[in-house]
C-alpha cells in the first residue's frame, strides 16, 4: 500500500495484510496495515458485501512513519485486491494460538513524579530528563507476544497473526516513509516460515507502551543528522525472534469442528476537555473454539 508518489521519501514499504477465516458458515476476515490510523466504514461495507463477510476487523500498526491519510483511496483498492486474493485462496487448515512473556521492549511514558502525578516522558523535571534518555524500564506495561497460527492440512504455517503492545515510533520524526518495527518483525518471520506465510501484526495495548530503543529525532526534513534504521531491525529481530519461537511450540488441537462465536457491543464516553461531548466506541469480542479469546477496542 506504498503509493508511487509521495510527500516524503520511502525507506522501506507499507504493506496490508489479510486473513480470512471461515469457520461454520461464518466468513471472518482481518486485515492488518502499516498505517497510523486507517478506519474506513465504506471499505468494511463493500468487503462485507463482495466477498460475503460476517466480520472484518482492521488493525493499524501506529507506525508514526506512513504516507499519510490522503492516499485512502489507493488503500482501499489495494485492501480490496489482498482480499479478493484472500478469498479466491481459502484451502482447509487448523488453528492454534499461544502466548509468552519475555523482557520488555518497553516502558510506560506515563512517568509518575515526586508530587505523585504521572506526566508523560517529554515533559522532564529536576529529576527526569526529557523522553527518558537513559531508557529505564518504567512500568506498567504488557510483557506478552500473542500468536494465532493457521497451518494447512500437511501440517506447513501458512498465516500468523502476532499481537504486541509498543508504540510503533521507534523512528518518529524521520520525515521518511517507513512500516517501523511492526514491518521489520513481520518480514522476519515470513522469512524464517518461507514465502506461502502471511505475518499480520496487531498492535496490543500500547497508548503510552514506548520502545526503549529509539532512533534520535531529526528537527525536520532538512536536518543534517540522518535517522538510524538500525535500531527498527533491532527490536523488530527481538520480537521476531520471540514470535517465531512461539510459533514454532504451537500445535492445533484434536477438534471435530472449530467454532466461531462473537458479539459486537459499544462503550459510552463523554469527552475529557469537552464533557459535554459523547463517543460511542464500537468493540467486537470473539471466541474461537472455546479457548481463543480475541478482544478489540479502538483508540490509542
Amino acid at each position: 500500500i506504498t503509493p508511487e508518489k509521495t510527500k516524503q521519501p520511502v525507506h522501506d514499504k507499507v504493506n496490508a495484510r489479510v486473513l480470512v477465516l471461515e469457520i461454520g458458515g461464518k466468513r471472518l476476515a482481518f486485515v492488518s496495515v502499516d498505517l497510523g490510523i486507517y478506519t474506513s466504514e465504506h471499505l468494511v461495507a463493500a468487503c462485507k458485501e463482495k466477498f460475503g463477510l460476517t466480520q472484518m476487523l482492521v488493525s493499524s500498526s501506529h507506525t508514526h512513519s506512513g504516507p499519510g491519510g490522503e492516499y485512502k483511496a489507493f488503500y482501499e483498492e489495494q485492501i480490496m485486491q489482498a482480499m479478493d486474493t484472500a478469498v479466491k485462496n481459502l484451502f482447509p487448515a487448523r488453528i492454534s494460538a499461544g502466548r509468552r512473556s519475555f523482557p520488555q521492549l518497553g516502558f510506560n511514558r506515563l512517568v509518575i513524579r515526586e508530587d505523585g502525578h504521572s506526566r508523560e516522558s517529554w515533559v522532564s523535571d529536576d529529576h527526569y530528563l526529557c523522553e527518558n534518555p537513559d531508557r529505564i524500564p518504567f512500568g506498567p506495561v504488557d510483557p506478552e507476544v500473542g500468536v494465532i497460527k493457521i497451518d494447512d492440512t500437511n501440517g506447513q504455517p501458512r498465516a500468523i497473526i502476532m499481537n504486541y503492545a509498543c508504540h510503533a515510533d521507534v523512528v518518529c520524526q524521520n520525515y521518511a516513509v517507513s512500516a517501523d518495527y511492526p514491518g521489520v518483525a513481520c518480514r522476519k518471520v515470513e522469512e524464517a516460515f518461507g514465502p506461502n506465510l502471511t505475518c499480520l501484526f496487531v498492535q496490543g495495548a500500547a497508548g503510552n507502551i514506548e520502545s526503549l530503543i529509539i532512533s534520535s529525532r531529526r528537527t525536520g526534513p532538512d536536518d543534517p543528522f540522518q535517522t538510524d534504521y538500525n535500531s527498527i531491525e533491532r527490536v523488530g529481530h527481538l520480537l521476531s525472534y520471540e514470535a517465531i519461537k512461539l510459533a514454532k511450540s504451537l500445535a492445533p488441537k484434536p477438534a471435530n469442528e472449530t467454532t466461531l462465536r462473537f458479539m459486537n457491543d459499544t462503550l459510552h464516553f463523554s469527552g475529557r476537555f469537552d464533557q459535554d461531548k459523547n463517543f460511542d466506541l464500537h468493540i467486537c469480542t470473539l471466541l474461537i473454539n472455546d479457548e481463543i479469546a480475541i478482544a478489540t477496542v479502538p483508540g490509542e
